[in-house]
């Protein structure tokens, strides 16, 4: 008979419960893990609180209460989040208090806006250990950002290394340890090309970056900083996530990454959702220094082939490629675009009697999203010239020397299969993963969001933050 781990959940945590006896044999298995969770605190160092609804407030605070006792001195990390059905009015206090009591034990933190106002007294000697905080997104889904509350000052913390953020307001008005930070996530969609460099040159410890942007105007709240006219060097910084929000002008000067310093930049991601112009320059999307990538992810709609190649061209070390809109071919002198077809045949390994050098030599991982022109001929010789089988084969040309065979390859492709190219690779791709996906838009398809998806879950929002 199935145990009920609930009950079993319940009974480890509280001590003055017994273990129901029905369950036999399991209860003494069941004893045994209560001895070790009261005897592990870091079993307890972690929760992820969602707010309940009014009536089982006090029921979730008595637990988060007892879970915090159970985590003894150790490091403390919690996040706290509203469901996505919430009332935003309902007084947390009673949630909040236990927490702040443990503020010395902080490590990493996802806090929101309703908790502010409990913190704003918590200096950086009340942090000693913070790590890592989460400030919230705008609540409502309101397209406006919130007014910031007074400062949190325990973000002045020497320990800070890593922080996110969803407001611009909230990078301004608080009193930020720039200098410690080792990873920065800046979720707001209201940064200028110039606000982004100031804060960047802050962080000169930098090692992972997200920046979500606007342009290279500026927002009405980047007047809070002092705009620096220095080149920000960050020699730390190997991961760099760009995204912007509307369109880029051919006239718009490339002001980030022309001003960037960031010789160890080994993996880059730029997405747009907005359109670029076909004569668009590549320092508008790509740094000006690829040789060290080994990790791209782009997803640009309506990106030139051309330009995307050039860009590949390089980056000799590339080893892991995610393309996640199909590159276009321009022509005419309106700029006629259509969807370049032969895009991956110019990736492909040639035979050797070809002069040209190939193109990503060290590529192992590709991943191809939303392609529709691609053909399944195109894409199976592309396979084929790939496999550790093929190069053995051309192993004698000098040209090939440093051409390595793909580990795995994913395509989705966006219209109906032409041909099932699987069993021809079959006897030829080794120890490569294949995954080939055939998707066809159904045009009458409508989404129903039912009433049920919006209950009460403690799991809800563990995955909100993920990068």
């Amino acid at each position: 008979k199935p145990i009920n781990l609930c009950q079993v959940q319940k009974s480890i945590i509280n001590n003055d419960q017994a273990i129901p006896s029905k369950f036999g044999f399991s209860d003494k298995i069941c004893r045994s893990w209560r001895i070790v969770a009261h005897t592990t605190p870091r079993l307890w160092a972690s929760m992820h609180i969602v707010v309940p609804p009014t009536r089982k407030l006090p029921q979730l605070v008595d637990l988060v209460s007892k879970w915090i006792q159970r985590s003894g001195a150790v490091p403390l990390d919690f996040s706290l989040v509203y469901p996505r059905k919430a009332d935003y009015t309902l007084d947390i206090s009673s949630l909040i208090t236990p927490l702040v009591a443990e503020s010395h034990r902080w490590r990493e933190v996802q806090l929101e806006k309703q908790s502010w106002h409990h913190l704003t007294s918590l200096k950086p000697e009340d942090v000693p250990v913070l790590a890592s905080v989460t400030l919230p997104d705008r609540l409502d889904g309101s397209p406006h950002e919130p007014d910031p509350p007074e400062p949190l000052l325990f973000l002045g913390t020497r320990s800070l290394r890593s922080l996110r953020c969803s407001c611009t307001s909230y990078l301004t008005r608080n009193p930020i340890s720039w200098a410690s930070l080792t990873s920065l996530n800046a979720m707001t969609p209201s940064i200028s090309y110039d606000f982004a460099l100031d804060i960047l040159s802050r962080c000169p410890l930098l090692e992972t970056c997200t920046l979500h942007i606007t342009g290279p105007g500026a927002h009405h709240s980047d007047s809070e900083l002092m705009y620096s006219t220095h080149r920000p060097s960050l020699f730390h910084l190997h991961h760099l996530f760009v995204e912007s929000f509307g369109g880029i002008s051919i006239h718009d000067p490339a002001h980030l990454f022309d001003k960037l310093d960031i010789p160890a930049l080994g993996s880059f991601e730029r997405y747009s959702i907005g359109e670029f112009p076909p004569n668009i320059s590549s320092r508008a999307i790509f740094p000006s220094v690829l040789t060290h990538i080994e990790r791209l992810k782009i997803g640009v709609r309506t990106m030139s082939s051309e330009l995307l190649i050039s860009a590949l061209a390089a980056m000799p070390i590339l080893k892991e490629l995610h393309i996640i809109y199909e590159p276009y071919e321009y022509s005419g002198a309106h700029g006629r675009r259509t969807r370049d077809r032969k895009f991956l045949a110019r990736l492909s390994v040639t035979s050797s009697e070809s002069h040209f050098p190939t193109l990503c030599p060290r590529l192992r991982y590709l991943t191809l999203g939303q392609f529709k022109r691609l053909s399944d001929n195109t894409l199976l010789n592309f396979i084929l010239s790939r496999t550790e089988q093929h190069l053995g084969s051309l192993a004698q040309a000098p040209q090939f020397s440093n051409v390595v065979p793909l580990r795995r390859v994913s395509c989705t492709l966006t219209r109906e299969m032409e041909r099932d190219i699987l069993p021809e690779l079959e006897p030829h791709r080794g120890d490569m993963q294949i995954e080939l996906k055939y998707e066809v838009k159904n045009t009458t398809a409508r989404w129903t969001i039912a009433s049920e998806c919006f209950a009460y879950s403690p799991l809800e929002g563990m995955d909100y933050f993920e990068p």
